[in-house]
């Protein structure tokens, strides 16, 4: 089971989430399958970001069917984008991203295994908090980022998770499984769940 994001304004808003605040090193996984109908260009499938401009990050999928991670700091923003074609509609995939602010760059897997990338422009400086900032899932802030597809499973980690981790997460383990670090947890089953 997964919620069905409808692409107009079907979101979930966790009003400032301070278990993901400020998070320096992460990982975010997910399930997701991006309908063919309906939603708007660059539809996120997370923000903790509200919209451009405002500290913090986002995964989104590109306009060519890419999975693209953008994510802000003081002397130029993190971007890393897929190459087009790794996502197909109307297919279920299991989404990964890793935040290395060591290296200030990020990771996107598909299924368990790293995409090749068409940007690939890492942070400048320091990491801009996003203390405060909502997490939205399934659009941004300003409701002009609706994504139209399936959303499940969802888990937020305060460290970069192994190789062995990311695997069992893309073979059907729940985040659940992986506790330590798990700062957030949801497993959205359903249109109607108590997320």
């Amino acid at each position: 089971m997964a919620r069905d994001f409808d692409g107009s304004a079907s979101r979930i808003v966790f009003a400032n989430p301070t278990l993901v605040d400020g998070l320096t090193n992460m990982t975010v996984s997910w399930w997701f399958n991006k309908d063919i109908d309906g939603e708007s260009t660059t539809p996120r499938m997370f923000d903790k970001r509200q919209q451009v401009g405002v500290a913090g990050w986002t995964i989104y999928i590109g306009a060519t069917t890419s999975v693209r991670v953008d994510r802000d700091y003081s002397g130029g923003d993190l971007n890393k984008y897929s190459n087009t074609g790794v996502i197909a509609e109307d297919t279920l995939y299991h989404g990964l991203v890793t935040f290395d602010n060591t290296a200030k760059n990020a990771k996107i897997y598909i299924n368990g295994t790293e995409v090749s990338y068409a940007t690939d422009t890492a942070g400048l400086t320091d990491l801009v908090d996003d203390s405060g900032n909502d997490l939205f899932i399934g659009d941004r802030g300003d409701i002009a980022r609706n994504f139209d597809g399936l959303l499940a499973e969802v888990g937020i980690w305060n460290r970069i998770l192994t190789a062995d981790e990311i695997t069992a997460l893309s073979k059907g383990f729940a985040p659940i499984f992986f506790t330590n670090g798990l700062r957030f947890y949801v497993p959205i089953h359903g249109n109607n769940s108590p997320e």
